[in-house]
């Protein structure tokens, strides 16, 4: 093999890996300003690459023992996609998504589909000095792709869409956060059952939000009918 082209493929290569490199920090930055693990932050920002893995890079890193207990943890996008019937709700008007998200905190959301403009919207707890407690972002749909509107960057579906925005904030004013319930929840199991509440009036499981620790509790036991009971407290009088 000629010197010359021998010379071109070893730059391309430290090119690749310094570029790698980059991405790698970056995510890692992210990661931390929002909260989360690196490898979280890698895991998350993976699934949207056009849904090419990206599993060569996880095994040139070696990682160590304590790296690798975290791997097991619950990512975001598992969280969404577990608990989907309790953000996901296509049939809510804007004056029902504005009640279930004026007592929540700055960055909880919904997703609904907006009569007026006939497509899925991003609905948006705001804080109190945005002078407006909710904005809603519209949710542009191809036969391949979802994105918000004004953004660059596309997602293979909703999920993925969602799970980004949640650890880099874009085009939004800030990231989106789940609900404490669902980024609290240790096992899949936990997840299940508190999507369960999706089966019920959306409104209940907003409402028992803000007191978490009962409803992560109940749920722990495997009992769809403890979490109903919790939610529904038959009177004592």
């Amino acid at each position: 093999m000629p010197v010359c082209m021998k010379t071109t493929q070893l730059i391309d290569t430290i090119a690749s890996e310094i570029g790698e490199l980059k991405q790698e920090m970056v995510q890692t930055d992210v990661s931390l300003e929002n909260g989360l693990e690196p490898t979280e932050a890698h895991s998350m920002v993976r699934h949207t690459d056009d849904g090419c893995s990206q599993e060569k890079d996880v095994k040139t890193c070696p990682r160590d023992s304590g790296y690798d207990s975290l791997s097991s943890r619950l990512s975001i996008l598992d969280r969404l996609l577990h608990t989907h019937s309790i953000w996901l709700q296509l049939n809510l008007s804007e004056e029902e998504a504005a009640e279930v998200l004026q007592s929540q905190p700055p960055g909880i959301f919904l997703v609904r589909k907006s009569t007026k403009m006939q497509k899925k919207v991003l609905s948006l707890r705001l804080p109190c000095e945005f002078g407006a407690p909710l904005k809603e972002f519209a949710i542009k749909e191809s036969t391949y792709t979802f994105s918000l509107e004004g953004s660059g960057i596309s997602f293979a579906d909703l999920f993925r869409l969602i799970a980004f925005y949640c650890i880099s904030r874009d085009v939004l004013p800030f990231t989106l956060k789940l609900p404490y319930a669902i980024s609290t929840a240790k096992t899949e199991a936990q997840l299940e059952e508190l999507a369960q509440l999706g089966l019920i009036p959306v409104l209940v499981f907003w409402a028992m939000s803000l007191t978490p620790p009962s409803i992560l509790a109940l749920a722990g036991t495997g009992s769809s009918s403890g979490l109903l009971e919790a939610l529904n407290p038959t009177p004592c009088c």
